[in-house]
């Protein structure tokens, strides 16, 4: 009986943990950012591997008056996405306005470390937050490149 109780659970385990697996092939495609702060929210982003390292570019700009006066298309918002296990990634995300913030000697880079729920949904959170709810949002906006 406690064999089979066991036997249950480790089954169970196996089947969560493979839900979670994010397939580093199809990482690669459009995402759209729906929850972020409000420069970011709304953006697609176009994840491609250069070399060893994804990288994440827009795509299409969303409507904040800040991305239009300090964005341009084709410019990287992710400048590398990491594949730390079968499970997690490692997303370093440029802020918006890099290069005023390190002209005032201020930090343009943040990490985030990534999960997801299923093949079309990317949830990503700071490095430095506690309460593991996701900082980021992508859904999957295209698959082709």
């Amino acid at each position: 009986m406690r064999y089979k109780i066991l036997s249950i659970f480790a089954i169970v385990f196996i089947f969560t943990c493979c839900n979670r697996y994010i397939d580093h092939f199809k990482i690669e495609g459009y995402w759209r950012i729906i929850k972020a702060d409000d420069s970011s929210k709304g953006t697609v982003i176009c994840i491609s591997k250069k070399k060893d390292v994804y990288v994440g570019r827009i795509y299409k700009k969303n409507d904040n008056k800040y991305v239009k006066l300090l964005v341009d298309s084709n410019d990287v918002l992710f400048t590398s996405i990491y594949k730390l296990s079968k499970v997690q990634y490692k997303f370093v995300k440029t802020k918006i306005g890099a290069t005023l913030l390190s002209d005032y000697g201020l930090s343009t880079e943040q990490e985030y470390s990534a999960m997801t729920d299923n093949a079309d949904t990317l949830k990503l959170i700071r490095k430095d937050n506690y309460t593991h709810t996701p900082d980021i949002i992508l859904v999957r906006y295209k698959y082709t490149l």
